[in-house]
């Protein structure tokens, strides 16, 4: 178990680096594949250091293993987001969580195996209730609380059914698979989910996509409101940024006539 984890671990440092790339070449490598290596390393290693060995399967690893590919989906969401400024703060907290997971699940698990499996439950609740109200409060100034708790549990639900269904395989071949298709699918369907009325359709696909997607997870955190819709003869409301970070958000996606196009402001239109 421990190669295929630092099989993993590798994979999804290079994962990050490619995703990083495709959103902003060599200083989407910098920012967001070498900070994914960092705590992927420092989990890993801190999950060998404290793991049961007398388990065939430890769920210290198993915690671990979900955990890096974890640091590749909240990274790459959090750098499409807001840049090099959004990463850290998203990446540290998910590396938090992890430890604790792993930390407490060892600890209490040495004194009997379902009292680590209780203590895990219980510090997960935690995470996803206080955890995730107190990280808010850092860096999305109180938004965006019931859909990342939504987001957190779902994660732990779905990391539950995958090791109950096969253990680590299930782990493996389902828990991670679905997060993976559940962006994926997201990230697809986004271009879908606002009326974007272009004749080209080739360039929808290639450069709205990204738009769309962004808007969408800036609705959903909560942070702003981006997309706005103006009528003729009946504007809708604009939102303006004064700087792009977590809290703020995404640039607007303004869908207007070419008459309505205001260059006080920086849209897609």
């Amino acid at each position: 178990m421990v190669d295929t984890l630092l099989v993993e671990a590798v994979l999804a440092s290079v994962l990050a680096a490619i995703l990083g790339y495709r959103m902003d070449r060599g200083s989407g490598v910098k920012a967001l594949g070498r900070l994914t290596f960092i705590i992927i390393i420092l989990t890993v290693g801190f999950a060998l250091l404290v793991a049961r060995r007398d388990l065939a399967q430890p769920p210290e690893l198993v915690i671990g293993e979900i955990a890096i590919w974890s640091y590749v989906i909240g990274g790459t969401l959090s750098y499409f987001l807001s840049g090099s400024l959004g990463v850290l703060p998203v990446q540290g907290g998910t590396l938090g969580a992890a430890l604790l997971c792993i930390g407490i699940t060892a600890l209490a698990g040495r004194l009997n195996e379902w009292v680590g499996a209780l203590a895990l439950v219980v510090i997960v609740i935690g995470i996803g209730t206080g955890g995730v109200r107190w990280f808010s409060g850092k860096i999305l100034r109180g938004k965006g609380v019931k859909p990342l708790t939504a987001l957190w549990f779902g994660l732990c639900a779905a990391s539950l059914l995958g090791y109950l269904a096969a253990g680590r395989a299930g782990t493996f071949l389902i828990t991670i698979p679905a997060q993976l298709l559940f962006w994926g699918l997201l990230y697809y369907l986004s271009g879908h989910t606002l009326p974007i009325d272009y004749e080209d359709e080739r360039a929808r696909e290639e450069h709205y996509r990204d738009a769309a997607f962004k808007c969408l997870l800036t609705f959903a955190l909560g942070t702003n409101y981006p997309y706005s819709s103006l009528a003729i003869g009946r504007p809708g409301r604009i939102m303006t940024r004064k700087n792009q970070n977590l809290a703020s958000g995404a640039t607007p996606l303004c869908r207007c006539s070419p008459d309505q196009a205001s260059s006080s402001m920086t849209a897609t239109t």
